[in-house]
């Protein structure tokens, strides 16, 4: 459940390329004029990184541009090939999926501002944003700039955790 891919980017065919080898060596190829429409001050020149998810039926990723300060969450119908839902997203590091909610982590930095963490909950049935407070539990030093140095999932107690480096901070979503 929430088996990683990752997102590459292939200007020869003008796309963004969503992959995942846990799901029998599948491709699934989303162009970016499928996503355009829905994030017109974005172009594919401004991509950086972003993270791809299965859950399910479901790929969800994150498409990140303009140093973290502009991004994108985008759910994609594995089964019908098309776009379910968007949600702007800027300064997400990682994300998980549990009972039709993304968690979203950011890591909001900016010039004058402290770095920290925050924690969007996103669902998808009533698209309806709540964002917490900083997370102090969350220490943004140990955050290296590296999205794949983090990831946040529900353990087995359904318990929201993050993972930074080597250390595990556990994620009260209602803060």
């Amino acid at each position: 459940y929430g088996q990683y891919g990752s997102i590459s980017e292939n200007k020869i065919s003008n796309c963004l390329l969503l992959y995942s080898p846990d799901i029998n060596n599948r491709q699934f190829e989303i162009l970016f004029s499928d996503i355009e429409p829905y994030w017109p001050y974005a172009t594919e020149d401004d991509f950086e990184s972003g993270k791809a998810k299965i859950f399910e039926n479901l790929l969800i990723a994150n498409i990140i541009t303009s140093a973290g300060q502009g991004g994108l969450i985008i759910v994609w119908d594995l089964d019908t090939n098309l776009l379910l839902k968007h949600f702007e997203s800027p300064y997400c590091v990682d994300f998980t999926f549990h009972n039709s909610t993304i968690y979203a982590l950011n890591y909001v930095s900016y010039w004058g501002r402290p770095a920290c963490f925050q924690l969007n909950t996103i669902s998808i049935i009533t698209n309806e944003i709540s964002a917490t407070a900083p997370l102090p539990s969350l220490d943004p030093s140990a955050y290296n700039g590296d999205i794949n140095s983090i990831s946040i999932a529900f353990d087995n107690t359904q318990s929201l955790y993050a993972l930074i480096g080597e250390k595990q901070y556990y994620i009260n979503p209602r803060n």
